[in-house]
């Protein structure tokens, strides 16, 4: 990817997160919970989202430097999509059989 398509894609990701209302949904039902009474409400929020922002940011980038350093020869490349489609999908079909027996607390 040329360094033109790299920049455009992180300005289009910006733009789509920035934009993106479950986004915001999601810190104002989740962030208000870890307020300090008595301190303001914004800078604390403002603080608490920047974190979340910049250690997701942090993870997605490993995963993508992760995955690329996992996939760069062709014939270890096919070996090893077969491997972790094979992990995923059985991480999905565990998370989903715990989900499944977990008994309701309501």
């Amino acid at each position: 990817m040329s360094a033109l398509g790299v920049r455009r894609a992180v300005r289009d990701g910006i733009l789509v997160e920035v934009f993106n209302v479950k986004t915001a949904l999601f810190f104002l039902a989740f962030l208000p919970q870890f307020l300090v009474p008595g301190q303001a409400a914004a800078l604390q929020l403002a603080v608490m989202g920047t974190a979340c922002v910049v250690l997701d940011t942090l993870v997605d980038l490993l995963a993508v430097l992760g995955a690329h350093r996992l996939l760069q020869s062709q014939r270890a490349r096919r070996r090893r999509e077969r491997v972790l489609t094979k992990a995923s999908g059985l991480t999905m079909l565990g998370l989903g059989l715990y989900v499944a027996t977990t008994r309701s607390v309501a």
